[in-house]
């Protein structure tokens, strides 16, 4: 466990100090496992550092490690930026050549497509969490046989909005995500679905947060059970309130047995990142563009800030230009995404028009 006041303190470490922290942590994973672990690499600037840092680590006990391979994994969604994984695999060459080290790479892939989930799940919109509950929601309404236009006027009452739920067999989830009422009636607004985002439970498009678990996570955890390898992942508390709700929860190393799902960069901010990348001169990504510092100091790059899945919706109240940017890189991609169901394509014209006018989003296309 690990306290939000002491979450805090860590993120104000100085960079230098939380590099030396990362290590401490990733050599603690690798002697609680007997050096048994995997390092998840995207191709993103988080696992980007993540992967030279571990490396380090590797090269520095390689006698204790017999001098094996460290083994990375990569996720393969279908949805990557155009040339991805050829960085992957050029990235994973200049680690081991730079630390001189083997790099053990699986590729690995889902058995599903991004346009199998979409189709099959639904599609990733405004966060996680949201799609989550938008989706629950609606099973619950098709489920129960209730009609959202029948109680979606009566949900301002706090209590007796949720006793009134629970009148009609709403499982507590359902009770928590409409009125933000828990089941020992304890108000939890941050569990409850945005007076937003409600009009995507109506929606013409299934809405889902399941695609990362398909498509991403499904498949490294299946190469980490036959390699018998435990996680190290790049997942920081400031990416977003639910990471740093796990966060405070476990800290950087879970142990459970002799396996460990360890997030040795959990107190790291974005600004941290960018140093390491900046103090030891790392390749990123061509879609990042150049590793830029601002007036203020701070470094930025000059294309995109974020990689991971292109037609990814997550996030899109706060990026409305995303799709804009990706058709100047990928005209295709593009065309293809804004095609129909119907005439083959993903759908996305209708999608982005929905939450534009019912949402008040602005995303660009």
């Amino acid at each position: 466990m690990v306290t939000a006041e002491k979450l805090k303190e860590m993120q104000g470490y100085s960079p230098e100090f939380k590099h030396h922290l990362s290590v401490s942590k990733i050599y603690q994973a690798c002697l609680k496992t007997g050096y048994k672990i995997a390092v998840s690499f995207s191709g993103g600037k988080d696992s980007t550092v993540l992967l030279d840092i571990t490396a380090r680590v590797w090269s520095k006990n390689r006698k204790d490690h017999g001098d094996i391979p460290l083994t990375v994994v990569y996720a393969n969604t279908s949805n990557e930026f155009s040339g991805m994984e050829v960085f992957v695999r050029q990235y994973c060459a200049y680690i081991g050549q730079k630390h001189g080290i083997g790099i053990d790479l699986h590729v690995v892939r889902g058995e599903q497509t991004y346009y199998d989930v979409l189709r099959t799940e639904g599609y990733p919109v405004a966060s996680k969490k949201t799609a989550r509950k938008v989706r629950e929601v609606r099973s619950w309404l098709q489920e129960s046989g209730v009609q959202w236009d029948d109680i979606k006027g009566r949900l301002k009452d706090g209590i007796q909005s949720a006793n009134m739920l629970r009148a009609m067999g709403a499982p507590d989830t359902i009770v928590l995500d409409l009125t933000g009422i828990k089941s020992d009636n304890k108000v939890s607004t941050y569990n409850k679905l945005a007076l937003k985002w409600r009009p995507l439970i109506t929606a013409p498009f299934k809405v889902s947060e399941k695609c990362c678990d398909i498509l991403k996570k499904a498949p490294i955890k299946i190469i980490e059970r036959e390699l018998g390898l435990s996680p190290v992942i790049a997942e920081m508390a400031s990416d977003s309130e639910t990471r740093k709700q796990s966060y405070l929860k476990t800290g950087c190393n879970a142990f459970k047995g002799n396996h460990v799902k360890s997030k040795p960069m959990g107190f790291w901010l974005e600004q941290d990142v960018l140093w390491y990348i900046d103090r030891y001169k790392l390749p990123t990504a061509p879609m990042y563009g150049d590793l830029v510092r601002q007036a203020d100091g701070t470094l930025k790059f000059s294309g995109e800030q974020r990689t991971g899945c292109k037609l990814c919706l997550f996030g899109c109240q706060f990026d409305p230009e995303r799709l804009e940017r990706l058709k100047g890189m990928e005209p295709q991609t593009i065309d293809f995404a804004l095609r129909g169901l119907e005439q083959g394509g993903l759908g996305y014209r209708e999608v982005v028009e929905y939450i534009n006018e019912n949402c008040k989003c602005k995303m660009k296309i």
